[in-house]
Parts: C-alpha cells; structure tokens; sequence
C-alpha cells in the first residue's frame, strides 16, 4: 500500500475497523441487496473477513463472518458460482463447528460436496470430504468417519498431494484405534509416516512413529525416527550450503 494509506501500527488499524464495523458490514449488506454491485460486494467482503481475521480472535470474529459468509453464499449461489458457493458453506460449516452445533455444520459441509463436485474443483471437494469425515469423527461415528476420510485419500492420492495424505492417513488411524483395528491402524500410521517422509517433513514422520510406538509396532517407529533423522539431516545441510556455508567453516 502507498505509504498514505498505511496504519502507523496495527493497533491503530484495529482501532480504526472496529470504530467503522457496523456502517462498512451494512454497506457490504446493501451491495449485496442490490444485485448490482456483485463484484464490488465480493471484493468488500473478503477485504472485511481478512481483516477481522487479523484483528480478532475466531471466537470475536464468528459473528461477523458468519454473516459476510452466508453474504459471499447468497452472491455465488445468484450468479451461479459453484466453487464460491462451495468455499462459503464449508466457512460456514467451520464455523458452526466451532460453536457446537455439529448437525448444521454436517449439512453445511455435505451441501459444499454438492457444489464442489458440480464445479468439478478438487481443492474444495476434497475439503469437503475430508470435513465430513471429521465431523462423523466428532460425533464419534467411526465407520462413517473412516468411510469419509478413505474418499478423501483417494483423491489426494490421484492428485499427488503429500501433506494431504499424510494427513488423511494419520486421520485414518486414529478413527481405525477407536473401533479396535489395530491393524488397518498400523497400516495407515505406517503409511503416514512415508508420506510425511516423501514429503519432506520429518517432523510429521516423528509424530507417525510416536503412533505406532502407542500401538504396539516399536521396529516400525524406530525406522521411522531414523528416516526422519536423516531426512532433517539432509535437509539442515542443504540449508547450510544454500546459505554459502561449508564443511570446513
């Protein structure tokens, strides 16, 4: 930004949004209404959801968001955008989760399913499913949960993202314990473990082994400490040479 337009500190720019909220959330509300004004309308939510984000806790902000969310839900579903419609219901479900109310947040993230698959985008599908699955977890439905999650791997699988299946792995055997599959739960720990590794994330590697040390496999967790130890080891001494250093400095 020009240095005209800047805030001398953050405190000042919190002082500043928190003073015009309620006249820049009803503007943001009658651009809306208008039906006109949609892309302006847009732009001034998402500039107001960034800045309650930086100025506020979630917990101070869910009130405030909840309505520009469900503002950003009325524009996509009138001009007919898929994709946006699905990113503001699982805003919306995120948000109902939060304050407990775990059935609407079911419906919210089920209904963006239906919108991401429609847009045929692969980021909020599988955002969605990956929040089904979390959801049926909360409610302690562990064969839905799992049921859920294996869909969402599937996809993070097909499109190569580590850090995704990781996760989704490690979500796995934490929902296979619970029902008492100790085996299909080493094999989905042990498989987050590689994918952390061929992720470049020893630290996820780490927190895998520390799982399967809890589930009774302790060769398992040592190999993969030791993959992890080598992997943060090559990636320090990368880091090192990057950086212009050598072995004799």
């Amino acid at each position: 930004m020009p240095r005209p337009l800047r805030f001398p500190s953050s405190a000042a720019a919190a002082e500043w949004l928190e003073s015009r909220l309620p006249v820049l959330l009803e503007a943001a509300r009658l651009a809306v209404e208008d039906g006109g004004l949609d892309t302006l309308a847009r732009r001034l939510v998402g500039a107001l959801t960034h800045a309650l984000g930086a100025h506020r806790s979630a917990e101070e902000a869910a009130p405030e968001l909840y309505g520009l969310h469900r503002l950003v839900l009325d524009v996509a579903r009138r001009r007919d955008l898929p994709v946006e419609e699905a990113a503001a219901l699982l805003n919306l479900g995120d948000l109902d989760a939060r304050a407990g109310r775990v059935e609407e947040s079911l419906v919210r993230y089920k209904h963006a399913l239906e919108a991401a698959r429609e847009a045929g985008d692969p980021y909020t599908t599988g955002r969605s499913l990956e929040s089904i699955g979390g959801t049926y977890e909360d409610l302690g439905d562990w064969h839905r949960a799992a049921d859920w999650y294996g869909r969402a791997l599937e996809l993070r699988l097909s499109r190569g993202d580590r850090i995704g299946e990781a996760r989704l792995y490690e979500r796995l055997g934490a929902v296979h314990s619970r029902t008492g599959q100790w085996g299909e739960a080493l094999r989905s720990w042990r498989a987050a473990g590689a994918a952390f590794r061929r992720a470049g994330n020893p630290q996820g590697a780490l927190r895998a082994a520390d799982a399967l040390d809890r589930l009774g496999d302790p060769g398992a967790a040592e190999a993969h400490r030791r993959a992890a130890r080598r992997l943060a080891a090559r990636q320090r001494s990368t880091a090192y040479e990057t950086s212009g250093g050598s072995a004799e400095d």
